[in-house]
């Protein structure tokens, strides 16, 4: 059988169901062969890939392939090569950049189009005029991983000068400082010239670099479905308009008024396909657009259309098994060693208290229709202390130290009941994700046991420990003395732990993976691992499975991770900071969030899979500090070690409400970390882990569960917040208008975080509103109390 690729959930329908990776018996040779030429474009429907300054390498996969490259057609501007016997791609670009390419790619009888985005990245320069008292200034920060790098002294200038992406930069500056007396050196400290902060997580702050686009902001592309046709709206003349649909290039040339797709006959014996568009004007790109085929026909409403293979409609909720439910407490086994805080230690939350919940119709109540599950492969069963101060015991209660690949723990259940709850999960509608660890083992684990040599040196050549050196040692370093690092580099290990990740796919029917820390691990495993399951999926006629992954760093090393050939996505870290500076504290403002949406949106994609958190095992409670129970300059992981966090002023829970009301509307997948659907409190890991609890909720947590209710309901029945683009009508510090666009179905969106009312107009007939979050006692204007928002949703009509 010839290699080729398919979209997710991709069936063809003859009379009777057939899947797309085989043949059909009763098609006669010729149908076969039209059926296959129209099928093995798509996949991941047709990406956007991005070319970096210099050169960008490209696997088989970022094209839709499941082989070799054979043949690319390079356009003019850049110069394509294949490399590795066709399993690379490497792009160059020259001096005279484009915003805008195609590339056409083959592998055996098969081609595929992509649309490729040339390079954003300018040179850019930070100043500091030179000040008495400082040499060997350095500067340190998001652009350089954070490793102090010299900056250079001239004509009392200091210069900092790097080639960089538009975007906003944190850093400080580092310096030798002679105060007179003595000399202190490598002195961090914020730039005493720029008045622009962030908060940095850790009760600091840090200094912000802007560096400003030379292209104009991107622009809404207007489009209409009906029938069998998409009509393209052009407001302005288009210097260039490309459109995509399963690899195949539909339209790719100026435009001065709207233009009529006809969506190919093939896509009306696709379950989903997908069209793509993206224009040009000028100096400047449009939005990308996304839009979902059913059969061939534009979607118009959810309903009975989007499936759980849609992952745009994911609304997921993150489980973390030991502090969620306890279902059957014969196997509550807690570490006996009074060395461990209980804080650290097991609480008895297992599978069988999911199971529970899922029967108990809790998610489906809530509206999510995905669990994201932490790891349950089986951990140690002593205690362990870590290696910094203050240097505490704990237990794998966590279970991100495990010593076995395939088996779960005994703890939380076996890998029988693992199976039963993705039934009883699929039964729900609810997708289920595992939390995958590939970076380390526990020192127990065999792979380490009998292969030594298989991890990363855990000391440098300095005899320095390579112990949590986090970006200077990115790929190599280690989290605990006994968590051994593997060495991803060798082909051997990575093998082993590809093997170990598709076990869990071959042997449970998951729908994808979270991938714990990341940016730790060598492209090359990733691309592995997709490769593997990949071509897993296919063999077994199912939809790819979701990656989504861990990495706090900068959006460009973020992104770098997520292409076809990787991860679908990662966890919008950056947002999620910006958007806790925003709406927990008064000061926050709603213009520099937009901002940061926007960086997101031109790394990521205006229709990514990224993943917008409420919070996560690893941070501190967002209702903690909205409701000022921790303060922002403090230790929060001491705080929830010395002090029982309560929540002592109720504005915490409207604060969370407005989170929540944030992350439901923009583009990517809203993920509730479990208790933020309530409000529970707590500091930083591991206060933040508290028990779930379902019962007893006071009035305030009550509220903020029926509102989280009614964000996901409202956002599963609207296209508009699902696969709409994204326009800000108008913002201040503490107010926010913006809708999503889809089709003729719009979502306008209103944010007031301040503590006044604020009424703002409708933007259409009363009579063209379909929908409202909230009940209003007046329908002809939006009247905001404070803390609050609301949604609307209304059609183009006269």
């Amino acid at each position: 059988m010839k290699p080729y690729t398919l979209p997710r959930n991709l069936w063809i329908t003859a009379g009777i169901l057939c899947s797309t990776f085989l043949s059909c018996d009763f098609f006669s040779s010729t149908e076969e062969t039209s059926q296959k030429q129209q099928q093995h474009h798509a996949y991941h429907r047709n990406t956007i890939l991005t070319l970096d300054l210099g050169s960008t390498s490209f696997s088989p996969i970022d094209f839709g392939f499941n082989a070799p490259f054979t043949d690319v057609d390079c356009p003019d501007g850049i110069e394509c090569s294949l490399e590795q016997k066709g399993e690379r791609l490497v792009v160059k670009t020259s001096e005279k950049l484009d915003l805008l390419y195609s590339i056409q790619a083959s592998s055996d009888n098969y081609s595929n189009s992509r649309i490729i985005r040339g390079p954003r990245k300018q040179i850019a320069s930070l100043t500091l005029p030179a000040s008495e008292g400082y040499t060997n200034l350095r500067l340190t920060g998001d652009v350089n991983n954070w490793i102090p790098q010299a900056m250079e002294l001239r004509d009392g200038i200091w210069y900092y000068t790097d080639t960089l992406n538009p975007g906003r930069y944190s850093y400080q500056l580092v310096a030798d400082i002679d105060n007179g007396y003595s000399v202190s050196t490598d002195i961090w400290f914020v730039d005493p010239n720029n008045q622009d902060s962030t908060g940095n997580g850790m009760g600091g702050f840090n200094s912000v670099w802007t560096v400003e686009s030379t292209s104009e902001k991107a622009f809404p592309l207007s489009w209409r479905g009906y029938d069998y046709k998409v009509n393209v709206v052009v407001d302005e003349p288009l210097s260039r308009c490309i459109a995509l649909w399963n690899g195949e290039i539909l339209l790719d040339k100026e435009l001065n008024n709207d233009h009529t797709l006809s969506i190919p006959e093939a896509a009306k014996s696709i379950e989903r396909s997908y069209i793509t568009l993206i224009a040009q004007q000028g100096s400047s790109l449009s939005q990308d657009v996304v839009i979902p085929l059913h059969y061939g026909q534009v979607i118009i409403r959810p309903e009975d259309k989007l499936t759980r293979s849609d992952y745009e409609n994911w609304r997921l909720y993150f489980v973390l098994v030991d502090r969620f439910n306890n279902g059957n407490m014969a196997n509550d086994h807690p570490v006996e060693d009074e060395r461990i805080h209980p804080k650290a230690n097991y609480y008895g939350g297992d599978l069988e208290g999911i199971q529970a919940a899922i029967a108990n119709g809790y998610f489906n109540e809530l509206g999510t229709n995905g669990l994201w599950i932490s790891p349950i492969a089986q951990n140690p069963w002593g205690a362990y202390q870590e290696w910094m101060e203050p240097n505490r015991f704990y237990s794998g209660y966590h279970g991100y130290w495990p010593k076995s690949s395939s088996k779960v723990d005994e703890r939380f259940g076996s890998n029988e009941i693992f199976a039963e709850l993705i039934e009883d999960a699929h039964t729900n509608n609810h997708s289920v994700i595992l939390d995958f660890v590939a970076n380390h083992v526990h020192e127990e684990h065999p792979l380490i046991v009998n292969h030594p040599d298989w991890k990363t040196p855990f000391y440098l050549e300095d005899s320095v420990p390579n112990i949590r050196i986090w970006d200077a040692q990115r790929l190599t370093t280690w989290f605990d003395p006994f968590l051994p690092t593997l060495d991803l580099e060798n082909p051997e290990v990575r093998k082993n732990q590809v093997d170990s990740a598709a076990f869990w796919m071959e042997n449970f029917d998951l729908d994808g993976f979270r991938h714990d820390a990341t940016k730790h691990i060598p492209y090359s495993f990733w691309e592995d691992l997709t490769q593997t399951i990949y071509s897993q999926s296919r063999d077994n006629h199912q939809a790819m499975p979701f990656q989504i992954g861990e990495t706090f760093g900068t959006r460009e090393l973020i992104g770098s991770y997520v292409r076809p050939s990787r991860l679908d996505a990662q966890f919008d870290f950056n947002l999620y900071f910006d958007a806790v500076n925003c709406f927990a504290y008064e000061d926050g403002s709603l213009i520099n969030l937009t901002k940061s949406l926007d960086e997101s949106l031109t790394y990521y994609g205006f229709h990514h899979l990224m993943g917008n958190i409420s919070g996560n095992h690893d941070l501190t409670r967002f209702i903690s500090l909205a409701s000022g129970d921790i303060d922002r300059n403090e230790d929060p992981k001491l705080a929830g070690w010395t002090r029982d966090i309560q929540v002592t002023d109720t504005i915490g829970y409207a604060r969370l409400k407005l989170l929540h009301a944030w992350n439901y509307a923009i583009p990517g997948i809203p993920i509730l970390f479990y208790g933020d659907e309530i409000g529970i409190p707590g500091g930083n890991d591991p206060d933040n882990r508290r028990m779930m609890y379902f019962e007893g909720w006071n009035r305030h947590e009550e509220a903020v569960h029926d509102v989280v209710q009614k964000l996901n309901i409202y956002r599963s029945n609207h296209m508009s917040l699902i696969f709409g683009d994204w326009r800000v009508i108008e913002s201040s510090k503490d107010y926010l208008v913006a809708e999503r666009h889809y089709n003729d179905e719009i979502t306008r969106i209103y944010l007031n975080k301040s503590a006044t009312s604020h009424i703002f107009t409708l933007p259409c007939k009363e009579a063209c509103v379909t929908d409202r979050l909230h009940d209003q006692t007046r329908t002809d204007i939006i009247d905001l109390e404070p803390y609050s928002f609301q949604y609307i949703t209304y059609r183009i009509c006269d």
